[in-house]
């Protein structure tokens, strides 16, 4: 396990130190990088979480898969615009917009999934899968038409005190997941990394409050923030759904097994304790009649 971590904390460096080298000589090509690399990673994170659902029935892993499947779709109109592939002319301004929705989204999810107010129903994959993709095509018409959604950024004087203020409440709503991972995350090492992972997002929110739109520096932090933490989520999907798969299934196996025993403790019509268990009932309840009496008169 050490090794591994090793491994994982090399690599991220590594990769860090290269996509800081790549910053300074193609500005562009760095955003466009790493905005690729967290697309593909937020698409894997779902592609785990979906083949994985048979193992994960009830979990809080699919809910979060589907979140980063709109989130990705949210960064890929924004990249493709950035290319000028879309027939829509998007400016900073756009862009601040779908930055916004994207980590907006991103906070709340992983807020709510950790949150012990949800219900299992909340998890059904079609359901999410259709209420996340109408929320998603929704949100990019809005910022297309430009004329529901808040002005965040002014060529003439840059960002304006509005998305400061929105800023705020994605680190605010990424405060309130991460204690909601504290109390609620029963593995530790998960907790950690989920934990170290939303710190890294806050972080590159917080230097965005101060991005003037113009200084490269900021960019570059605000990105890479965004790429490590994408990283270490994807490590909590892969060790969590890939590396233990066996004890997933006995898991969720061991679940049924007890669902299936309540049920056959009862008549299907009437919902009432059938006779082998009610004689088992009474004689436990016997049983400690006679243990307390001799207890009593002792």
């Amino acid at each position: 396990m050490k090794r591994k971590k090793s491994r994982v904390l090399a690599f991220v460096i590594l990769s860090v130190t290269m996509l800081i080298f790549s910053s300074v000589i193609d500005y562009s090509f760095f955003i466009i990088f790493v905005t690729v690399v967290t697309i593909y990673l937020g698409l894997t994170i779902y592609g785990i979480a979906f083949y994985s659902r048979e193992f994960t029935k009830g979990s809080n892993y699919l809910y979060i898969g589907i979140a980063y499947l709109a989130i990705s779709i949210l960064d890929l109109m924004g990249i493709l615009n950035g290319l000028g592939v879309s027939l829509l002319k998007f400016d900073i301004n756009n862009f601040a917009q779908l930055w916004f929705v994207a980590r907006f989204i991103e906070g709340f999810v992983l807020f709510h999934a950790y949150t012990k107010l949800i219900r299992k129903r909340d998890f059904e994959h079609n359901k999410l899968f259709i209420s996340f993709g109408i929320t998603t095509i929704l949100l990019y018409i809005f910022i297309a038409l430009n004329n529901f959604m808040p002005v965040l950024y002014y060529p003439e004087t840059g960002y304006t005190l509005y998305k400061k203020v929105l800023d705020v409440i994605v680190i605010l709503l990424y405060i309130a997941a991460m204690r909601a991972i504290y109390k609620n995350e029963s593995r530790i090492f998960n907790k950690r990394v989920l934990i170290i992972a939303i710190l890294f997002k806050i972080f590159g929110e917080f230097v965005f409050i101060f991005d003037d739109g113009e200084s490269n520096i900021f960019g570059m932090i605000i990105y890479i923030s965004k790429y490590i933490s994408y990283i270490l989520l994807f490590l909590v999907f892969t060790r969590e759904l890939l590396q233990r798969p066996y004890e997933n299934i006995f898991r969720a196996f061991m679940k049924k097994n007890n669902e299936y025993l309540e049920l056959s403790k009862k008549d299907s019509l009437t919902g009432l304790y059938n006779h082998s268990t009610s004689y088992e009932i009474i004689r436990e309840i016997i049983k400690w009649v006679v243990v307390i009496a001799k207890w009593i008169y002792w």
